[in-house]
């Protein structure tokens, strides 16, 4: 059908990121940041031994709302509503990911950021769970957990603070206009 496309922007930055960092370190690359618009990837430590420090960016602005500071390999990558939209002539604003129980863009969240070591997993992660409630998002990461026993995967949920989305989260808190939600593995970064 000339009128369908296929886009693989779910996974494929993700994927060649991970590649990306696979032939740096084939070429001794052993301190390095990739930053490939909302996918960032980590190569071993800082040079001068410190944390690497990625910022998440606020959705609603342009200013950065948290922090992750994180040592070695990891990759943060982020889906959201906020870069990739257009407004249409009924006043509303409608973004690139689509729930597929709807066939509309999914409404939960501004922005949902993966932490995990591989891109090309946290890329399918962060827009999968973009696409659902909290608690289908956290069965989601357990489950994900529970195949991949010695892979640690992270979350950070940005919802609008007038949202109930997010407001039974063990670990949140409301910063301006939104309310954000991490997993227990970030308490401490």
């Amino acid at each position: 059908d000339p009128n369908v496309s296929l886009d693989v922007g779910g996974i494929a930055k993700g994927y060649a990121t991970e590649k990306i960092a696979d032939q740096l370190q084939s070429e001794g690359v052993v301190h390095a940041t990739i930053n490939a618009g909302g996918n960032n990837r980590t190569l071993g430590d800082k040079a001068d031994g410190a944390t690497w420090n990625v910022r998440i960016q606020n959705p609603t602005g342009s200013d950065n709302l948290m922090v992750v500071s994180e040592s070695g390999e990891e990759s943060f990558v982020t889906s959201g509503d906020y870069e990739r939209y257009y407004t249409a002539t009924d006043g509303n604003r409608y973004h690139h990911i689509i729930d597929p129980s709807t066939n509309y863009p999914a409404s939960y969240y501004h922005s949902v950021t993966i932490v995990t070591k591989d891109s090309g997993t946290a890329d399918c992660l962060s827009t999968t769970l973009f696409t659902m409630s909290y608690e289908e998002g956290l069965a989601t990461i357990e489950a994900y957990k529970a195949a991949n026993p010695d892979t640690d995967v992270d979350v950070i949920w940005m919802a609008d603070k007038d949202s109930d989305v997010l407001k039974d989260c063990p670990n949140s808190k409301v910063v301006g206009d939104l309310y954000i939600a991490w997993t227990d593995g970030l308490n401490d970064h």
